[in-house]
């Protein structure tokens, strides 16, 4: 009998230990990880994306780590700061540990969807709290279905690219010229994405949605690259957005106000004393590899007036215009 029960007693060991290590996904599946979560010392995974909105641009946040508990998911936020003393979730606090570079803690979030946290710095003249919006993508899967960084690329799509949170209307473009490609999502979004140089270039820069960088240095930046992405969004639709996609495609807000047409000879206070709400150039300014468009879209980033280049697409000229 003492051998039957400790032959029982072994078993039970064995099946207990082949459960460690694994966590549950978003569908309820095991996955498996040996990812250090900072402040936990539990396996957890990385996520397929995070970005975030808020701040002044000169501090970077990353997730580094999710894991699951009882049905609930945690995420180790990490801030590129020493200076920051805790996380504040609702009503809830979570201090914060300190490397000597980052400050990090564990709290309780929300996946695939926007979400608000608070989080004290003591670097200004006295402590204070900032609020940034986070979003943290995780497919639940070992692969994501789509890439979740097509935005940033600078290429034109072949298919409908992700944008986590969004549903996609079509995988195939509804429009496609020489230079201009217009693909659709529900809320009445479009992505269009429009040649502005003859030449590709493969620099990805993953990773512009979590390091330090303001919006606007971020969209001076998106101008520079041969394909231009635009998120074209109703008013009022753009709570449906990622937080940070601003930093990844231009944001226009359709129809637009007031918008200006020509070819930039045009002093830019009279736009924002106008109420510019977008610069539309004739394709004169793509000449001499898009230098005078390069120009005015970077002072236009800087004013917050989105800039773009004539689709010569009457369809595509309606949505941004009316």
């Amino acid at each position: 009998m003492k051998k039957l029960a400790l032959i029982l007693a072994l078993v039970f060991c064995l099946v207990l230990a082949a459960g460690c290590g694994k966590d549950k996904g978003n569908d309820g599946s095991e996955k498996e990880s040996s990812i250090d979560s900072g402040s936990s010392q539990e396996a957890g995974v990385m996520p397929d994306k995070f970005s975030f909105s808020g701040g002044t641009g000169k501090v970077g946040i990353s997730c580094k780590n999710i894991v699951w508990r009882n049905d609930a998911a945690f995420a180790t936020i990490v801030f590129d700061s020493d200076a920051y003393t805790y996380i504040r979730v609702g009503e809830n606090q979570y201090n914060c540990e300190h490397d000597g570079d980052t400050s990090y803690a564990e709290i309780p979030v929300l996946l695939n969807e926007n979400f608000t946290i608070y989080a004290e710095t003591t670097k200004m003249s006295e402590a204070h709290e900032i609020e940034y919006t986070i979003f943290i993508y995780s497919e639940g899967t070992a692969t994501p279905r789509k890439d979740p960084y097509a935005l940033i690329k600078a290429q034109m799509d072949e298919t409908t690219p992700l944008i986590p949170g969004v549903p996609e209307a079509s995988p195939e473009a509804s429009i496609e010229t020489e230079r201009c490609t217009l693909f659709t999502y529900e809320y009445g979004i479009y992505l269009l994405e429009e040649r502005m140089m003859d030449r590709d270039i493969n620099e990805a820069d993953i990773g512009v949605t979590t390091r330090a960088i303001s919006v606007e240095d971020a969209q001076e930046k998106l101008y520079q690259k041969p394909i231009v992405k635009y998120l074209l969004v109703p008013s009022g639709a753009e709570e449906m957005l990622p937080a940070g996609i601003e930093k990844e495609a231009i944001i226009i807000t359709i129809p637009a106000a007031n918008a200006y047409q020509g070819n930039g000879e045009v002093e830019m206070k009279e736009l924002v004393a106008n109420g510019c709400r977008l610069i539309m150039l004739d394709s004169t300014v793509l000449a001499n590899d898009a230098e005078a468009f390069h120009t005015i879209a970077s002072n236009a980033a800087y004013l917050g007036i989105p800039a773009i280049v004539d689709p010569e697409n009457d369809q595509i000229r309606s949505l941004l215009i009316g």
